[in-house]
């Protein structure tokens, strides 16, 4: 009985500690602009959408260069 709690409280204690460090992993390897310092100059629209010719709507992050004009959008 004893061997079975001590599983119990085992399992529970490093499933708690899973997410919180899969999330700290994750925010190291895969980080926002907003997490990182700024190399470029570039304006970030969050959440712009767009409609589609059929009515299905698209959300994307939108990064555009400030110094230039007319240039390529990168669709997030």
């Amino acid at each position: 009985m004893k061997k079975l709690i001590l599983l119990i409280v085992i399992g529970l204690s490093l499933y708690s500690i899973y997410g919180p460090t899969m999330n700290f992993l994750a925010n190291l390897a895969f980080s926002y602009p907003d997490n990182k310092d700024s190399l470029y100059s570039v304006d970030l629209i969050r959440n712009q959408t767009f409609e589609t010719k059929k009515g299905i709507t698209l959300s994307a992050r939108l990064f555009r260069p400030r110094s230039l004009e007319k240039a390529p959008t990168i669709l997030v």
